[in-house]
């Protein structure tokens, strides 16, 4: 499970230091109602990989966590696509709270350990394997509040993650997409 945190409610606030999530829902609940097997889970059960980029996983541990810029919060639903998380993040900038200026970014990271998952080479695009840890993907999707990443396969089986913001600006990036040959299995459109 991948989600984010962020008050929707204030998207203003910038003292605090939001954070993204990936939680194992292993069902390790006990036989009886009473024993909850370890629920609910803690920080302390999860990796802090801010810090660290690898694609290393403690297996000890229910998964992980990065810890946003202060004042940057997820506000969008984030999108797994072929071992990567994509998801966006807002930071209000503007000194008028009745603007959305701000800045938007879209991250992907290698979703079982956190690791970046930017730069990658023209082999790890040829291939779909992921063999070397490279930055984590930070892009600026322009001003305003990000939409949730959405992905796209081009009628040549290319992969993209496509990002709209408020001020009407779009991101495109291309995402690692499988080795194999990737082509539309159905298409309908409904016109009503």
């Amino acid at each position: 499970m991948f989600f984010g945190t962020g008050d929707r409610e204030d998207p203003l606030k910038k003292n605090i230091q939001d954070r993204f999530y990936a939680v194992k829902d292993d069902d390790a609940r006990g036989t009886t109602d009473s024993d909850q097997g370890g629920y609910p889970y803690s920080e302390d059960d999860l990796s802090d990989v801010t810090l660290n980029n690898t694609y290393t996983r403690d297996l000890l541990k229910k998964g992980w966590f990065i810890k946003l810029e202060r004042g940057e919060k997820v506000l969008a639903r984030p999108m797994v696509y072929n071992r990567i998380v994509y998801f966006t993040t807002y930071a209000h900038t503007d000194p008028d709270p009745c603007k959305v200026a701000g800045t938007g970014k879209l991250y992907s990271v290698e979703y079982l350990s956190g690791g970046g998952s930017a730069n990658l080479s023209d082999d790890a695009y040829t291939t779909g394997v992921l063999s070397e840890v490279s930055a984590r993907s930070v892009v600026t999707t322009g001003s305003g509040l990000p939409s949730a990443p959405v992905i796209t396969i081009s009628t040549t089986g290319v992969a993209s993650v496509i990002v709209g913001s408020v001020s009407g600006q779009f991101t495109s990036k291309k995402a690692l997409s499988p080795a194999r040959d990737n082509e539309i299995l159905y298409w309908r459109e409904v016109i009503p």
